[in-house]
């Protein structure tokens, strides 16, 4: 919900302020999963809902701040900003895939400081400091390329987790 209204205030050019419940929403994401472990309702359902619910937030987030970044800009760079937005949205989209697809399929995780830059969570944290500054399609284009760059080298390690399944399958033959 909190997410929700942080887009609808992008939407409605108000982006400092969606900015902070940009940041807002990722902290309380960031609790409520803590929250349900300590109160024992944790459940694998709860935290499928929760990725599924996040993926939603994330897409109404960047459309709003991709709306806000088109109305700012001239004419000649509106289409430029809507490719950017397409991109950090595609991007964001395609990080929590990989991730998910990987731990499934390669029961193995991504390591290493390059896959966190494009975490959630930093993504989350550049929209609310972009949107402070002012910032918005270079904000947009920030989270496009890290999405995108985390993805790659995703592709690249899971060539190597999936070469050491197939050792250990092998091993076990």
């Amino acid at each position: 919900v909190i997410a929700l209204i942080a887009a609808a205030l992008f939407l409605l050019q108000s982006n400092i302020w969606g900015g902070v419940l940009t940041q807002l929403s990722s902290i309380v994401d960031g609790v409520d999963g803590d929250l349900a472990r300590l109160r024992g309702s944790e459940s694998r359902f709860g935290g499928f809902l929760d990725a599924v619910l996040d993926r939603y937030s994330d897409v109404s987030i960047l459309a709003g701040l991709t709306y806000s970044a088109a109305v700012h800009e001239e004419l000649s760079a509106h289409m430029l900003v809507w490719l950017v937005g397409l991109l950090a949205v595609s991007g964001s989209l395609i990080v929590s895939y990989t991730r998910a697809r990987g731990e499934a399929t390669l029961q193995g995780s991504f390591s290493g400081w390059a896959f966190s830059l494009a975490s959630r969570d930093i993504r989350l944290f550049i929209v609310m400091l972009g949107s402070l500054l002012g910032l918005l399609w270079e904000t947009l284009l920030v989270v496009a390329l890290l999405s995108h760059v985390a993805v790659v080298g995703r592709l690249i390690q899971s060539r190597s987790l999936a070469g050491s399944s197939q050792d250990a399958e092998k091993g076990s033959k």
